[in-house]
Parts: C-alpha cells; structure tokens; sequence
C-alpha cells in the first residue's frame, strides 16, 4: 500500500493524523492569496474559498525514471505521475520486483476529473504530437494501463469510473 496526500507522504502519517485530527486544509491568507496571483476582485466574491488542500513535490516527479522526457512529463497530469510514484513504492513495501514476480500483478485505478488539460491545451505553444501528449497525458482513461505499462505490469489493468 502507499498514499501521498495533503499532510501525509505515506500510510502511516495518514494514519497518525486521523487519529490525531490532524487538519491537512489550510486557509490563505488575503496576502498569500495576492502572491499566487490572485486577484482582488476574486478574493472579494463571497463564493471564493480561501482555503485548499496543496500536496507538495509534485515538480519533484523523476521522468527519466518512468521513460520520459523532461518535456512529456510537463504533459502529464500532476494525478497520473503521483499515482506512477505510489504504485512503484507499493511495490517497494510489498518486497515485489515486476520483472521477477512469476504471477500476475493487476491495476486497478480510478481518479477525480481534472482542469489540469484545460489549463495546458489553450496554450498557443502546444501543437502537434505535443498536443497528443497533452490529450493522453491527461486522460483519466490511460491512469491503470500507464502504469501497468511503464512498470512492467502483466495483470489485468483497468481504469474504474464512477459518476458518484
């Protein structure tokens, strides 16, 4: 097993802090808010939520690792390489090498809808087989089967959605 998420970079943080009620939202001041870029007519809606759950590292993703170029990772949602990082240390803690495992390993995945494409696409500088690179680098459809793929996997690999 193996989780990254706000306030915890492993299971057994995770643990500590719900036992403990550790709170992993943090709440931004106007201030740091302004620093991030935004903007006073933003802050001033009474519908904005000053407050988010940032898990930190994720420029920290090791591309060469997985087989990819610095520039194919740009393209990649920040999920699918979180997920890459937690399925090769679940199978670190498992004590389990793909390539000398005589089974078969399955992945089963699923993921929340992302705006990381929307936020890529749109730029101007994003064309041809980059363009690709964005649409499947992206795709919730692609979560199970890269991983299953970039790790050597040789189980069944699916990618489960649910509306709910």
């Amino acid at each position: 097993m193996a989780l990254r998420c706000p306030g915890a970079d492993n299971v057994e943080e995770f643990w500590s802090n719900l036992k403990n009620g550790v709170e992993s939202i943090t709440i931004w001041s106007d201030e740091e808010l302004r620093e991030a870029g935004v903007s006073d007519s933003v802050l001033k809606l009474p519908t904005f939520v000053k407050a988010s759950a940032p898990l930190p590292g994720l420029e920290l993703f090791d591309a060469e690792f997985f087989g990819y170029s610095a520039r194919e990772a740009e393209f990649i949602d920040p999920q699918h390489r979180v997920f890459l990082e937690c399925a090769v240390e679940a199978l670190e803690n498992a004590g389990i090498d793909p390539a000398r495992h005589p089974g078969s390993i399955s992945v089963f995945a699923g993921e929340g809808q992302t705006l990381y494409g929307y936020q890529i696409l749109p730029n101007k500088s994003v064309i041809g087989v980059d363009r690709q690179m964005a649409v499947i680098g992206n795709d919730k459809d692609y979560l199970a089967t890269r991983a299953s793929f970039k790790l050597g996997l040789r189980g069944p690999s699916f990618t489960v959605q649910c509306a709910c």
